[in-house]
């Protein structure tokens, strides 16, 4: 993702996210809070427990097999974690930039399937009751948060919840 996306025309998306939390959520398993929450709840290393790295680890969410050779592991929550693998938008805009000449920064519209466009169920699978460090979620406010945007766009580019899940955010939020 980096070697696209971290060019000035494109926002230098890969640094903002490194700034995040998001890309030290591993990290954050080994702080002494993290420890003494662990074992509020039974985990005696959390850097070690899958209850934790499914939420912490890019990895323990996509195959192994979906992991391209050079993804680096213990970087907390990735790109492929809220957006899917890159294999097919990579696949899709080196096809597209051969047979058109696409200028550098060209803001452009993602087709269906090829990469994932996050909704707030995907980020309340993590940030839910079942992390012990759970507070209010606010999916308005978080997205400002780890906005990352193409500097021709405005605003980030979400999915409303699918109708089924909307019902359920909106209980959610009703419970907050």
């Amino acid at each position: 993702c980096k070697s696209c996306h971290n060019k000035e025309t494109r926002g230098k998306v890969y640094d903002k996210w490194d700034e995040m939390a998001h890309a030290r959520a591993f990290e954050t398993l080994a702080t002494p809070e993290a420890i003494e929450l662990g074992k509020k709840v039974g985990i005696k290393e959390p850097q070690k427990s899958d209850d934790c790295l499914k939420c912490h680890l890019t990895e323990k969410r996509v195959k192994k097999e979906q992991l391209h050779r050079k993804f680096k592991v213990n970087k907390g929550v990735q790109c492929e974690t809220c957006h899917g693998p890159g294999s097919e938008h990579v696949k899709t805009r080196l096809k597209e930039a051969k047979a058109n000449k696409v200028e550098p920064g060209t803001l452009r519209e993602i087709p269906e399937l090829e990469m994932i466009l996050p909704d707030e169920m995907l980020c309340r699978s993590c940030h839910n009751e079942e992390s012990p460090s759970f507070v209010k979620f606010d999916f308005d406010e978080r997205l400002g948060k780890i906005r990352h945007l193409h500097p021709k766009r405005e605003k980030p580019r979400v999915f409303a919840p699918k109708k089924k899940d909307a019902k359920k955010a909106d209980a959610v939020k009703k419970d907050e």
